[in-house]
């Protein structure tokens, strides 16, 4: 992994990253070279909708999201999903690259969507470089959990085989935006299922909630966001909206 930095850094180098980034070609008719993503099926085979590049992409986030660290660093890691899905790829790894460089520095307010980053940047790692991304991303949740006080690192240890164990995986209202035919709520909360299953996966799950089962849950969640996106268009979900 390369040598830490700052948030801010990273949010910095991802803005320049934009800035330097030449248009995206036209997506291409034939599949993609095999990398893990691949694990999840159908993330290289769907038709992409609404090419364009990181810093147009970065350009309708909202203003008021961007206003600090926090906000930007949220953004940016719910985009970075959310073109995954959309079969962007490369596009993604743009972004998820300088985050994992970010170290944990005991604030879950931060860390949570760092953590999103490490998984998805594991996920979309070549497959010659799939084992270290993977490695690396474990390594660095794990640490999290590890750092604190040990009555502190108690509880977190606790509530770390809990998630291992299918709790708190599923948002708790994914069926009321169902139910309320609201489809950009319900892709919105299946993009946020979706990371938690793919760090379920990464982790190697539990007896309870097998590694192989949040895989084939996390496929659904992108074909279902994916038809969702047909539906609908790209900039209706979030970090859009």
């Amino acid at each position: 992994m390369s040598e830490t930095q700052t948030l801010q850094q990273a949010l910095t180098q991802i803005q320049e990253a934009a800035q330097s980034q030449s248009p995206n070609p036209a997506p291409s008719t034939t599949e993609p070279a095999s990398t893990n993503a691949d694990e999840h099926a159908t993330s290289t085979t769907a038709p992409v909708q609404e090419i364009e590049t990181l810093s147009s992409y970065i350009q309708r986030l909202p203003k008021r999201q961007m206003r600090n660290d926090k906000g930007q660093l949220q953004c940016f890691v719910e985009l970075a999903w959310l073109l995954y899905v959309n079969g962007e790829e490369d596009i993604a790894r743009h972004i998820t690259e300088p985050l994992i460089t970010v170290p944990f520095e005991n604030s879950y307010d931060y860390w949570t969507w760092l953590e999103h980053a490490h998984v998805l940047h594991a996920v979309l790692a070549p497959a010659e470089q799939a084992d270290t991304a993977k490695q690396q991303a474990i390594a660095a949740i794990e640490s999290a959990v590890n750092t604190g006080k040990p009555d502190v690192v108690e509880i977190k240890r606790k509530v770390h085989q809990r998630f291992l164990e299918g709790d708190m995986v599923q948002p708790n209202d994914l069926e009321r935006h169902i139910s309320a035919d609201d489809p950009a709520g319900e892709a919105n909360r299946r993009l946020i299922h979706l990371m938690r299953l793919s760090k379920l996966e990464l982790l190697g799950g539990s007896e309870q909630y097998p590694a192989l089962h949040a895989a084939d849950e996390a496929k659904q969640q992108i074909e279902r966001i994916r038809d969702i996106i047909a539906d609908i268009g790209l900039f209706k979900l979030i970090p859009f909206r």
